[in-house]
């Protein structure tokens, strides 16, 4: 399994590496973690599969941290995956991780993650991604528009 796991963090490197974000051409993958993103999985068969130093996190679909003046985007299989069944809601999940938090470092603790759903909801992806991805977006956002975090 941790092949083939392997093998769909190389498509979405791929996919996520073809996202424009609407400003300028950025090369993301001199700017991500070892060049890619990374992906987390669990399976009572299989036990933990990380890719590229993934960590699970237990709220969300995906996550963005800085290591070593990279940015880890880390697609969580757990939470996910089910999500993840078209190129647009990749690439708006890269979106929201890569740019919203990695570049332009919107967040919690700077009190603005609201703008990361901005970003994502106004990007050029948002339109062609399904119905359950733009469903479970906006549910997750409202807290951050009701508190401006």
């Amino acid at each position: 399994m941790s092949d083939n796991l392997e093998a769909l963090n190389n498509a979405i490197s791929d996919i996520a590496s073809r996202t424009y974000n609407g400003i300028e051409t950025v090369n993301s993958k001199n700017l991500l973690h070892n060049g890619k993103v990374s992906t987390y999985n669990w399976s009572p068969n299989s036990g933990k599969m990380a890719i590229n130093d993934a960590s699970k996190s237990n709220l969300s679909i995906a996550s963005s941290s800085t290591v070593n003046g990279k940015i880890k985007v880390t697609y969580n299989f757990d939470m996910g995956g089910d999500l993840w069944n078209t190129v647009a809601n990749i690439q708006n999940t890269f979106v929201h991780e890569f740019y919203g938090h990695g570049i332009n470092k919107w967040g919690d603790a700077n009190s603005n993650h609201y703008k990361v759903y901005d970003l994502q909801q106004t990007h050029e992806t948002w339109k062609n991604t399904t119905k359950d991805y733009q469903d479970y977006i906006k549910e997750v956002a409202k807290p951050y528009y009701y508190n401006k975090n």
